[in-house]
């Protein structure tokens, strides 16, 4: 992605929704997987066919995420013709959810996230207040990793919480979320 766009996908570090913690819902799985125009009422659609949203004046990219768009977009005609790449092509439906409600500004935007522990090793642990759903967090730029980006996920085992992240080696043990 950053070969191609010369920056790492962008997030939303300032999510104020109250619900989630910050940068939870972060636009990541539209970047990676790519999205393109239907060229039908302002509907974006994924290139992998899982999900769409909606680019209408109401703009309900602008309210999920705080942004106008989506940087790897297939947008229309003219020089905005460049297709859109699928950094994600392997991706299977364990991976990425599409029932996840962002309620942003008053706005329920229906969003997809990358998700982990699908089924996942406990059941009261529910970070998106529903059953099994694990998001991969992703911040850029990132707090941890200055001038590259910070992705993390945790996981709860047995009472105890395992944070696994691309700034440390290591599991840590019982720390809290970024």
């Amino acid at each position: 992605y950053k070969a191609k766009y010369g920056v790492y996908p962008p997030s939303n570090k300032n999510n104020a929704t109250p619900t989630y913690e910050p940068a939870l819902l972060s636009q990541l799985y539209y970047e990676l997987v790519g999205t393109t125009n239907t060229g039908v009422s302002f509907m974006t659609l994924t290139l992998d066919g899982n999900s769409t949203i909606s680019t209408s004046p109401i703009n309900l990219v602008s309210k999920a995420y705080g942004v106008g768009g989506f940087i790897n977009c297939t947008k229309g005609g003219g020089e905005d013709m460049a297709a859109a790449k699928n950094f994600l092509s392997s991706l299977n439906s364990q991976q990425f959810n599409t029932e996840i409600t962002n309620d942003y500004n008053g706005s329920k935007v229906r969003t997809t996230a990358l998700i982990t522990s699908v089924g996942g090793p406990d059941d009261n642990y529910k970070p998106l207040n529903a059953p099994a759903l694990n998001p991969i967090r992703y911040v850029y730029p990132g707090t941890n990793n200055v001038g590259s980006y910070d992705l993390w996920v945790q996981l709860q085992i047995n009472g105890k919480k395992y944070l696994v992240c691309n700034w440390s080696k290591s599991v840590q043990v019982n720390s809290p979320l970024p």
